[in-house]
């Protein structure tokens, strides 16, 4: 079995792909939730959370995704984002003297820094903007990532890809603060990297799905292991890049309705995922896309 065959079946089986987007206009940008001094944030989501946050990877719903639980929190808990993130790529020596070794990883980071400005962009239009890829500029892992940074490492681990989610509590749920992603430092990288600089769409689309998954766990998105529409999901783990014929396609209906039900829009996400049509909540420019419901207190936690 060749490279390319292996990694493949990194992420497993077929799927066909259904999802479009819908033509229209996107809704008027909401004016801002006001600013809440007690939990220094601004508060947004309109209701109880879609799903009841912690169900299994293998449990099937009507939305076609799952949350992390955090801190033992259920329904109806509000689960929310913060109002930004940097997305950074560092190096990491991972303890390494071998300049081979760390050209070789340099090579996978620059070739990673070519694309993740559109998977950035592409995970922007289901969560209103709120990612900004700041691009590699050969800073070295400090060791820990930074408030509302989103850090990727390649790193000596036994899986394609691990996500760290940071979360905190306050009297109105869980708030999402960021997280550490670390890649699998594999020479499987060096054929795609390669084949993307020669202009090969399949190799981005295999770089960008185990980024993407990885991301979206930092997002409060869990596993979803149940195909939903005909798709396997992107948070399923067995996505892969023969299932994708365009980025619109790298996110499926399933994972598109859970980002924009961490993002508060949920008509837009209950559409999303009852048709598998999807209309993104943002595009390239917009300002951060404030969900069109005002934020609902009833289920706010005691202080």
């Amino acid at each position: 079995m060749d490279t390319r065959r292996r990694w493949r079946a990194r992420f497993a089986v077929l799927a066909t792909l259904t999802a479009t987007l819908l033509t229209g206009t996107l809704p008027a940008a909401a004016a801002e939730p006001p600013f809440d001094p007690d939990i220094g944030r601004r508060p947004y989501q309109p209701g109880p959370m879609l799903v009841n946050p912690g169900a299994g990877g293998n449990t099937a719903n009507s939305y076609g995704f799952n949350l992390v639980r955090v801190g033992g929190l259920n329904n109806p808990a509000y689960y929310e984002l913060q109002e930004s993130y940097t997305v950074r790529l560092y190096f990491n020596y991972r303890g390494s003297t071998d300049s081979a070794t760390r050209d070789k990883e340099r090579h996978w980071i620059q070739g990673l820094d070519d694309v993740m400005s559109t998977m950035v962009l592409e995970t922007n239009k289901w969560v209103g903007g709120r990612l900004e890829y700041d691009s590699y500029d050969g800073e070295t892992w400090p060791g820990s990532h930074g408030d509302r940074e989103i850090a990727i490492v390649f790193a000596n681990i036994p899986a394609t890809g691990i996500a760290s989610p940071s979360s905190h509590l306050d009297d109105r749920g869980a708030v999402y603060d960021g997280g550490l992603i670390r890649l699998i430092a594999s020479d499987v990288w060096t054929e795609l990297v390669d084949g993307s600089e020669d202009g090969d769409r399949w190799s981005r689309y295999a770089m960008a799905i185990p980024v993407m998954h990885e991301i979206g766990h930092t997002l409060g998105l869990a596993h979803y292991n149940t195909p939903f529409r005909g798709d396997n999901t992107l948070m399923s783990s067995v996505r892969v890049a023969d299932d994708v014929s365009s980025w619109n396609d790298v996110w499926t209906p399933g994972d598109k309705a859970g980002l924009m039900n961490m993002a508060g829009w949920r008509t837009r996400a209950t559409q999303c995922a009852n048709t598998g049509s999807c209309q993104q909540i943002w595009a390239k420019n917009d300002p951060l896309a404030w969900p069109p419901q005002p934020p609902d207190h009833t289920y706010d936690r005691i202080p």
